[in-house]
């Protein structure tokens, strides 16, 4: 997850927006998913930094699983469906934004 997009993304959101992107993830209306509520608790504690170690595919993998055995496809699949989450979040905010002006 170094050089994933998400992280990118998640990077650029201030303390605010990155709080809002929580509770989209945690809205059951927004996700079923309890592997993409474990990743967003998994970068809020490395949420702005995200340094190489803590971003380790294998190690997010343990983490939000907690599974031994890694499995690649299940992880690149947790990636797609999170990135699909912050997408939806991206054009809420977006909407929220144009509304108010």
């Amino acid at each position: 997850m170094k050089k994933s997009l998400i992280i990118d993304i998640v990077r650029k959101l201030d303390r605010k927006e990155f709080k809002e992107l929580g509770d989209f993830v945690k809205s059951p209306f927004h996700n079923k998913s309890k592997n993409n509520i474990n990743l967003y608790n998994y970068l809020e504690l490395h949420y702005p930094e995200f340094n190489d170690k803590s971003i380790e595919k294998k190690a997010v993998f343990h983490r939000i699983t907690g599974k031994e055995k890694y499995n690649d496809g299940l992880m690149r699949s947790i990636i797609h469906s999170f990135g699909n989450l912050l997408e939806e979040f991206l054009i809420q905010l977006n909407l929220k934004k144009n509304l108010r002006q």
